[in-house]
């Protein structure tokens, strides 16, 4: 995968076109919810590397700071949302997955797949997801929530 080419894609904010309204409104609390508990365990940022095949998402990294220091990603619940607001608490790094796969699913050709990364910026309170769909013709997406 080569940077340049995913960040020559334009930076597209979440469509809420792209989504049911409960499945936008759900994936905007769980936002605030994952943001909200990496600030209660001072967490600045996550990068979460993935790849997909089929219909699988495999978490290849995750790299997690506080400041200027690489820590682990602490066990901690996350109250999860799914459509019609049903929540579940689920341990952060699932939420991490969840929202990673909600996000991807706009994105993706189930065959083909997609890699690249998740970047969280807690005091920006920001996730970005950029990578390269895979078809014949590789195809960079960025998206920001």
């Amino acid at each position: 995968m080569t940077d340049h080419a995913i960040d020559a894609a334009p930076l597209l904010a979440t469509d809420p076109a792209d989504f049911c309204a409960d499945e936008f409104a759900a994936l905007l609390l769980n936002k605030s919810a994952i943001l909200d508990a990496l600030a209660d365990a001072r967490i600045t940022g996550v990068v979460v590397g993935f790849d997909e095949r089929e219909f699988t998402t495999d978490i290849e990294f995750v790299v997690v700071s506080a400041g200027e220091t690489v820590c682990s990603l602490p066990r901690m619940p996350v109250e999860y949302a799914r459509r019609g607001f049903r929540r579940r608490s689920v341990d952060l790094s699932r939420a991490l997955n969840l929202i990673l796969c909600d996000l991807l699913g706009t994105d993706r050709d189930y065959d083909a797949g997609a890699e690249g990364t998740l970047r969280i910026d807690v005091a920006a309170r920001t996730i970005v997801l950029k990578g390269l769909q895979r078809e014949i013709v590789h195809h960079p997406f960025k998206r920001i929530v």
